[in-house]
């Protein structure tokens, strides 16, 4: 599959996977309020934490590996430990299900949600494996998460209107077992041996996949466990409406940044992966900052001037408070794209663990600003993100300015 039509593919998986998660929003804030959309916001990201606990963070090593060894070998391998260990997450999940409740869910007698969620852990972490693997192949990659994504929202659908508010949990540990045994149908014509596999070569697979697995689940847990967190004290301190408002607009926000970080990977990592010289480095991310940016200012500047309409259409009338809180979101998000486009250089010059200490610091500090200030209002909220979005820019600048040599 060329570039052209790899960019399609990819736009198109974006955009049934943001209409998706529109259209669940909206019904789930019409038919249960702001509380609604904050305990759903909640378990979104929780579910987050579980799919990259369910494959070991072994998502970039299959890839990788898949392209130097046996790619058969490498997806058996994966699978082994993935399922071995996806026991431990499974009893521990079934352990702590009550406290998982009342944390996540903020009622402590859904416990049963994440008793379901465990038994279906081996199974999520296997599809993520396979679905890794395809990256090969973008085409059946592509095709699985489209068709994740469009399950989701009908299993969503389905069980709200028949089930009620925490039905809907279901479909995002029910979906990944269907895709994974629709998945299967790709390997059909596979011969068994392929993945025949001797102790030497287990070993040395084994080692490789763990050697990726540490950092990545470092970087990949540490923003979803500090969002949770963030949630838990704004419902402290404000109540679960208030919780509900600001999950509201962090959504738009994260729909947005979703767009930014696909144009990132697609077109502006592998283009600067290419180059090795310095001086000719900083012209090719000045002249992409100047692209980016503008883009970046038309596309917050549209959000921002149609934010009564597109908060009317995502939900309903009780949010018309955050209508007021748009600019502070918007201007947190420009300093956020800068400091991505930063954040990507790093990776292309192998600063991964460079990358991974800004990530964990930004991660903890903004847990921490929130445990330790005593806001009072969504306003305080929104003015603590800007000037933190303002602070991290400037520390991933500066570090891009010091390392890059």
């Amino acid at each position: 599959m060329n570039f052209i039509k790899s960019s399609l593919f990819s736009s198109l998986t974006i955009f049934i996977k943001i209409l998706s998660g529109i259209i669940i929003n909206k019904v789930v804030s019409v038919l249960f309020g702001p509380s609604g959309s904050a305990v759903l916001g909640q378990f979104e990201t929780f579910v987050t934490i579980i799919n990259k606990l369910s494959n070991l963070g072994f998502d970039n090593g299959i890839v990788t590996l898949c392209a130097k060894y046996n790619k058969y070998k490498v997806l058996l391998v994966s699978i082994l430990w993935t399922s071995i260990l996806g026991v431990i997450t499974s009893l521990s999940l079934i352990i702590n299900s009550e406290y998982l409740s009342k944390i996540i869910l903020m009622d402590d007698s859904k416990s049963s949600v994440f008793v379901h969620l465990a038994i279906s852990v081996i199974f999520i972490g296997i599809y993520r494996n396979v679905l890794h693997y395809f990256t090969s192949n973008k085409a059946k990659y592509f095709i699985l998460n489209i068709i994740t994504s469009l399950l989701i929202l009908i299993f969503s659908l389905l069980f709200i209107n028949m089930y009620g508010m925490y039905s809907v949990y279901y479909s995002y540990f029910i979906t990944p077992i269907i895709v994974l045994i629709i998945s299967i149908l790709f390997f059909r014509n596979v011969e068994l041996r392929q993945f025949r596999i001797n102790k030497l070569g287990f070993k040395l697979i084994s080692m490789k996949l763990f050697s990726y697995s540490t950092m990545a689940l470092v970087s990949a847990l540490s923003t979803p466990i500090a969002l949770i967190l963030v949630r838990i004290e704004i419902e402290s301190k404000l109540g679960i409406e208030n919780l509900g408002y600001w999950q509201g607009l962090w959504r738009i926000s994260e729909g947005y940044l979703l767009l930014i970080m696909t144009i990132l990977t697609i077109y502006f990592l592998p283009l600067i992966s290419k180059i090795k010289v310095k001086k000719k480095l900083d012209i090719e991310v000045i002249s992409f900052l100047k692209k980016i940016l503008l883009i970046s200012f038309i596309m917050l500047l549209i959000i921002f001037i149609l934010r009564e309409f597109i908060t009317s259409l995502l939900y309903t009338n009780d949010f018309i408070i955050i209508n007021q809180f748009y600019i502070y979101q918007m201007i947190s998000d420009f300093f956020k794209t800068i400091a991505l486009v930063y954040g990507f250089v790093l990776i292309s010059l192998k600063k991964t663990k460079i990358f991974i200490i800004l990530q964990v610091i930004y991660s903890l500090s903004f847990y921490l600003i929130y445990k330790t200030y005593e806001f009072s209002s969504l306003l305080d909220v929104y003015k603590i993100y800007l000037i933190f979005s303002c602070i991290y820019l400037i520390i991933i600048f500066l570090t891009y300015k010091i390392k890059v040599k």
